[in-house]
């Protein structure tokens, strides 16, 4: 969830990015991609000379049989021409053994290493990259483009050069058993691929085109999935079908047209291979006393074979190309951007850091790539360790973002932050992000028992892991419960409440002991009862939450109002920053509108006054 100050408008402010559909002849360096993944120049020589050796061995079978036919005529039953008939059938089928099993661990390396750098990339993508793309088009590339890659693509480069070798070994050999048919099956050809190239200019981008169809159609199927429960309550399944009966009829129409495209490719190219026939027989009559019967009967073999070895040429051609783009899709992944190193040995912290938790922020500017205006601009304060810092404003103000910065999910465009008198812009991620805790808005838990999901990495004592639980008041649920720590948690926590999953994020953050703890409006969808218990854990002096810098994006003003300072942003800057107290007597303070809109000044004017008189901290010197 983005603060959008400062936004440029609605283009600006576009989040998801349409997908890029390319055009045109698919590039020569995705075909060198694939076959470097395949195994590089030894797989494509060896390849090479196999299908030519398999084809050569196969096209003279035809030939040598003939010759046998004649010798059998003749009274020679075993000639030369029968052994080299029989060891034509051996290269043959050797050829094509070798062949498949190069092809088989050729295609499965390709696949292995193209799905592991997709995975690889997508893994340390920036979270913007999340961001701007939906979850359906990550489904789609590793699904479809993937299973095209493992099935279908070295197939269809087999398939192709195959009929590619058998057009040109047909017109070959009809040239050369009858000369004078040469210049009318070479410009017969030449017409075929003429029809192939308008042909190949229609299905390439229409197979682009179905390709990117199916994203939205699996985005559709997973949010109505994970919603359907909301989407049964609000009475919604009709507008979520139609929905989806719209999205599978885009696909449809897609491939209804494609098929269009073939059956007016076959139409055309069996006329002209008719033509082939025709021509054939009309030259062995013309020429019947110089053509012998073997030799006619295997013209007019390899003549009613070609418009089949043409129309497969074509298409064949348009599948490769067309699963080829799924190398593209996949090669456009393999080139993600990537986020900052996890670990960098020349910035490493001192061991122990962060001691305290003093925070500064120095010119700090944001701008998100979907973006043309940054969202935060020129922040700068300081906040004292184990300060209590509320961090408010209206919608689009900025206050998401500049959590998202603390913990480099996007880089900033300029300025620094300063935790403890280290700059974090020169941290590795992991070392970063294990010294600071957040609590998010939409708390996350993962399959598994209480005890793993309050300590993944197994790093605390069962006495810390209660001690979290007390702070929290989830230990009396727990130790109710059968298992106890070992209590059953499914996947996303569904078989608790929201405001116990929060309960327990809250008691995992707090038992992480970072100094700097983050929380980006984590009561925002909490009963006030949830959000008293967590409130009260962070005020505990002798519990965890008490000995830490905490800053808190908070929805409710009341969570705030007894806080050491309250920061308000207004479209990307600081415009407050001050007590609560403070600025609830100013007139004309922003906080204090705030107040007044949401009807809760005189409560909030009592509470912080109160806390003041306790003696609350006061905090840097008042700004904007």
């Amino acid at each position: 969830r983005r603060g959008g100050g400062g936004g440029g408008g609605a283009a600006a402010g576009r989040l998801i990015r349409a997908e890029a559909v390319a055009r045109g002849h698919v590039p020569l360096a995705t075909y060198l991609y694939y076959l470097r993944a395949c195994g590089g120049w030894p797989f494509l020589l060896g390849f090479l000379g196999l299908c030519a050796l398999w084809q050569g061995a196969f096209f003279s079978q035809n030939f040598f049989l003939s010759d046998w036919i004649t010798e059998m005529s003749e009274g020679k039953n075993e000639g030369p021409a029968f052994y080299t008939f029989v060891y034509s059938c051996v290269a043959t089928f050797t050829a094509l053994m070798i062949r498949s099993i190069a092809i088989a661990f050729g295609s499965l390396r390709a696949s292995q290493i193209t799905h592991d750098t997709m995975a690889k990339r997508v893994l340390f993508a920036p979270m913007s990259w999340f961001d701007s793309t939906p979850l359906g088009r990550i489904y789609n590339r590793f699904s479809s483009d993937v299973e095209t890659i493992d099935k279908e693509l070295m197939n269809d480069m087999t398939g192709f050069l195959d009929a590619l070798l058998a057009v040109l070994g047909t017109v070959f050999s009809i040239c050369v058993a009858i000369p004078w048919m040469s210049a009318g099956l070479l410009l017969i050809t030449a017409v075929c691929l003429y029809l192939g190239h308008l042909y190949l200019l229609t299905a390439r981008q229409l197979k682009r085109l179905e390709a990117v169809s199916k994203s939205p159609l699996y985005a559709h199927f997973s949010e109505t999935l994970a919603g359907a429960a909301t989407v049964r309550a609000y009475g919604a399944e009709g507008r979520f079908a139609a929905r989806n009966a719209a999205l599978v009829d885009r696909v449809t129409r897609v491939h209804y047209h494609l098929w269009c495209a073939n059956y007016w490719l076959a139409t055309r190219i069996r006329i002209l291979g008719s033509l082939v026939i025709g021509l054939a027989g009309l030259f062995i009559v013309l020429f019947v006393a110089e053509i012998d019967d073997t030799t006619a009967g295997l013209v007019l073999s390899f003549a009613s074979q070609y418009s089949y070895s043409c129309v497969f040429t074509i298409r064949l051609h348009a599948q490769m190309e067309m699963s080829v783009n799924s190398i593209e899709r996949a090669d456009e992944y393999c080139s993600l951007e990537q986020e900052a190193p996890a670990d960098v040995r020349e910035a490493r912290p001192r061991p122990g850091w962060p001691e305290a938790g003093a925070l500064e922020v120095r010119d700090l500017v944001l701008r998100y790539p979907s973006m043309q205006r940054p969202v935060l601009r020129g922040l700068r304060f300081a906040v004292p360790a184990r300060a209590r810092v509320g961090v408010v404003g209206r919608t689009g103000a900025g206050k998401s973002s500049l959590m998202a910065a603390l913990f480099r999910l996007v880089e900033p465009e300029a300025g620094s932050i300063w935790i403890d008198g280290v700059d974090t812009g020169k941290l590795g991620l992991h070392t970063l992000r294990r010294r600071l805790a957040i609590i998010p808005q939409e708390p996350v838990l993962f399959q598994g028992t209480v005890r793993s999901n309050l300590d993944p990495e197994e790093e605390r004592t069962d006495a810390d892991c209660w001690e979290a639980l007390a702070q929290v008041h989830l230990a009396d649920l727990v130790l109710a419960a059968p298992g106890r720590l070992g209590l059953p948690v499914a996947e996303g926590g569904r078989d608790l409440s929201v405001g116990q999953r929060q309960l327990l994020c809250m008691a995992r953050a707090l038992l992480r002991r970072a100094p700097v703890l983050v929380m980006d409006e984590a009561t925002a969808n909490v009963d006030p009862g949830t959000d008293a218990a967590i409130q009260g854990a962070l005020r505990d002096p002798g519990g965890f939450g008490g000995r830490r810098t905490v800053l808190c994006v908070a929805h409710r003003l009341r969570t705030v109002a007894d806080y050491d300072q309250v920061m308000v942003l207004d479209r990307g800057t600081l415009a407050e920053f001050a007590p609560p107290h403070r600025l609830l007597q100013r007139p004309r303070s922003l906080f204090r509108q705030l107040a007044e809109a949401s009807g809760q000044l005189e409560d909030l004017l009592l509470l912080a006054a109160a806390t003041a008189a306790e003696g609350a901290a006061g905090g840097p010197s008042e700004g904007g």
